[in-house]
C-alpha cells in the first residue's frame, strides 16, 4: 500500500514566497512572468494564452512552474504547481497539474502522488490519474489506491474505472469489489453500480462485467 505523500512546506519570508519543494525562494515578479523564448502563444486579443515559464513564479498567489495557460482576462486556466499549495480549499502536492473551468473553479487535477482529499486517498504518481471536482468544490471522481467502502458499497481499486461521487458526497458510481444488495437487487463483484444522490439504485442499472485490478 502506497502512503499518501506529505505536502512540502510553503511559507512566506521577507524574500518572497519560499518554495521548500524547490530548495529556494522565488520572489513574486513585479510584472508579468517571463517565459521561454518561442514557447508563448497569444489570444486573438493579444494576451498570453500559453507559455513555458522561464523560472518558477507566483501567479495570482499560486506557485507555478513549466507550462501555464491563461484566459483572455489573464486569469489562470491550467498550471503545474511549483510547490505544495492549497487551491480553493484543497491541499495539493507539488508537481501536480491543475485545470480550472471557465468560471475559475477547480475542475480537474493530476496529482503527483497519492493525496488525501475529502477523506479519500486519491491515486497519483508519475502517470497522474485524473481527480475531478463538482462546482461546489466537492470531490466528483477519483481513482482509489485500495479497495474502499463508501455508503456500504465496496468499490474496487482500478485504473480503468474511477469512483464517482455526487456533490453531496454520496456514492454515485463505482466498480464493485464485492457483491452487494441494494433495493432488493444483488449486483456481483466486477459489476458497475450506479446510485442516485439519495443512495437508490438508478433505474435501468445493469451489471456490466469489468476486470478489476490495480
Amino acid at each position: 500500500m502506497n502512503r499518501p505523500c506529505h505536502a512540502a512546506t510553503v511559507f512566506r519570508s521577507a524574500a518572497g514566497l519560499c518554495l521548500a519543494a524547490l530548495g529556494g525562494c522565488v520572489a513574486a515578479p513585479p510584472g508579468s512572468p517571463s517565459f521561454r523564448a518561442g514557447s508563448v502563444q497569444h489570444h486573438p486579443e493579444g494576451g498570453v494564452a500559453l507559455g513555458f515559464l522561464a523560472e518558477p513564479a507566483i501567479i495570482a498567489g499560486v506557485p507555478c512552474r513549466g507550462w501555464v495557460r491563461l484566459r483572455p482576462d489573464g486569469a489562470l486556466s491550467s498550471f503545474e504547481l511549483a510547490a505544495a499549495a492549497t487551491v480553493q480549499g484543497h491541499a495539493l502536492p507539488a508537481a501536480s497539474y491543475v485545470w480550472l473551468d471557465d468560471a475559475g473553479r477547480l475542475q480537474t487535477c493530476f496529482l503527483s502522488c497519492d493525496t488525501v482529499l475529502h477523506g479519500y486517498v486519491c491515486r497519483g504518481g508519475p502517470f497522474k490519474m485524473a481527480t475531478s471536482f463538482h462546482d461546489n468544490g466537492a470531490l466528483r471522481a477519483f481513482f482509489p489506491r485500495d479497495e474502499m467502502t463508501i455508503d456500504g458499497v465496496v468499490c474496487a481499486a482500478t485504473t480503468q474505472a474511477p469512483v464517482h461521487l455526487h456533490d453531496n458526497g454520496r456514492l454515485a458510481k463505482c466498480r464493485l469489489a464485492a457483491d452487494v444488495t441494494v433495493g432488493g437487487r444483488t449486483l456481483r463483484r466486477g459489476d458497475t453500480i450506479e446510485l442516485d444522490a439519495d443512495g437508490r439504485l438508478v433505474d435501468g442499472t445493469a451489471g456490466r462485467p469489468g476486470v478489476t485490478g490495480r
